[in-house]
């Protein structure tokens, strides 16, 4: 169980598809809607997987942009409120719609 500063459990908010929420920078997002804080007093960010920038670039666990196809780095969509956009199965989904796809042939959806 994750616990925070106070070491006591920490409770992290759903969305609709029942997946924990999570901010623009990958950290977990608690029923307030505010980011959970670890013990060490950070936020409480999720697993290796990628995170998206506030300009929507995607970046790898190495901090590094992933590359599309096309060797550009992958930008994800983002809704009204600055957070990304994924679709039913929690990939991120690009400018034009559609979930993002990097240069090794997975997505930046969460792992």
């Amino acid at each position: 169980a994750l616990v925070g500063p106070d070491g006591n459990p920490l409770k992290a908010g759903l969305g609709p598809n029942g997946k924990p929420k999570l901010g623009p920078n990958g950290e977990l997002l608690g029923p307030d809607g505010k980011p959970l804080i670890g013990p060490d007093g950070k936020p409480v960010t999720v697993g290796n997987g990628p995170s998206v920038g506030p300009d929507g670039t995607v970046y790898g666990p190495d901090g590094k942009p992933l590359l599309g196809p096309d060797g550009k780095p992958l930008k994800a969509m983002l809704g009204p409120d600055g957070r990304p956009v994924v679709d039913k199965d929690g990939n991120l989904i690009g400018p034009d719609g559609k979930p993002l796809v990097a240069g090794d042939g997975t997505n930046g959806g969460p792992k």
